[in-house]
């Protein structure tokens, strides 16, 4: 007699397509965090991480808005853009004041943004930082998913010793507050920053970016310096050999452009996550990242 577990586990779990990488006004991105958050959702994502440099969505934070938008960095606000915020979410949606004789716009938080947006098992926002920090003129870049307090940047006196000190800072904060959060380490390729070996001997991080859909980031690598792809090969064996846990590959959108589309921008849609979990909440989500339950994507849903 043959007897099968015959549990229904697809009843129990559902599919949840996310992006982990994301940028608004409150640090470089060009369009304020409604319009941000409106797109994913509009474009039928489940979860979205907002990830601005240095920063969480938490504080007062006022930008100045321009007749017009003269270009160059970083994006500028300007009263169109205000007007769009208008016509999709209402005039009482929308905080200005007019502070030296210049028109100003309040960024909106995470908390009036989940209020909005958030739906129980449908749609998700995730509070995230991208901790921006450098060796000399090297930048390095960290992720940190589902954080409850702002992380400042580490520092350390080697490319390796800064990656590992905001790692740890990660996970001191988990260990700390108990919350469920990882960290993963962002565009490696990004001005040649990282090499294969930094990211087999890191500790406490189990994901990189694979592929990021930023255009600057060299997801494919050149004639000396390895695709992220290749990258990833020599990680996972070299971590086996060393008996360390697997490295795993994230597909994020890095999206900082939301009004122009084109090849050369940095635009939302690019890479995402599809995350295998029991619901759609914080906890569980990262509870099936870091159990390898999931996969990503640039494409196939």
């Amino acid at each position: 007699m043959l007897i099968i577990n015959c549990n229904n586990y697809s009843d129990s779990y559902q599919w949840y397509k996310g992006n982990l990488h994301t940028h608004t006004f409150w640090s470089d991105g060009d369009a304020p965090p409604e319009i941000t958050v409106d797109w994913y959702k509009s474009n039928g994502y489940d979860f979205l991480a907002l990830s601005d440099h240095n920063i969480l969505s938490t504080v007062e934070k006022w930008i100045k808005v321009h007749d017009n938008d003269p270009g160059g960095w970083p994006p500028t606000m300007t009263k169109s853009k205000l007007k769009d915020i208008e016509n999709k979410f209402g005039l009482e949606w929308i905080n200005t004041r007019i502070k030296n004789d210049t028109l100003e716009m309040q960024l909106t938080t995470l908390d009036k943004l989940k209020m909005k947006f958030e739906i129980d098992n449908d749609f998700l926002l995730i509070q995230s930082e991208e901790i921006s920090d450098k060796y000399e003129k090297t930048p390095i870049h960290i992720n940190a998913t589902n954080i409850s307090e702002f992380i400042p940047p580490q520092g350390g006196n080697s490319v390796f010793d800064v990656l590992q000190r905001n790692i740890n800072a990660v996970r001191e904060q988990r260990e700390t507050t108990g919350q469920a959060m990882i960290a993963h380490i962002n565009h490696p390729n990004y001005k040649w920053a990282l090499l294969s070996e930094h990211l087999i001997n890191i500790q406490g991080d189990s994901f990189f970016e694979v592929y990021n859909g930023h255009p600057l980031v060299n997801n494919w690598g050149n004639n000396e310096k390895p695709s992220t792809d290749k990258m990833w090969d020599i990680v996972l064996t070299m971590r086996t050999i060393k008996n360390l846990p697997p490295m795993y590959g994230l597909a994020v959108d890095d999206a900082h452009a939301y009004y122009k589309y084109k090849i050369g921008k940095a635009n939302p849609g690019r890479g995402w996550v599809m995350v295998k979990a029991k619901e759609l909440n914080a906890d569980k989500i990262i509870s099936s990242l870091e159990s390898g339950n999931f996969y990503s994507s640039t494409g196939v849903l």
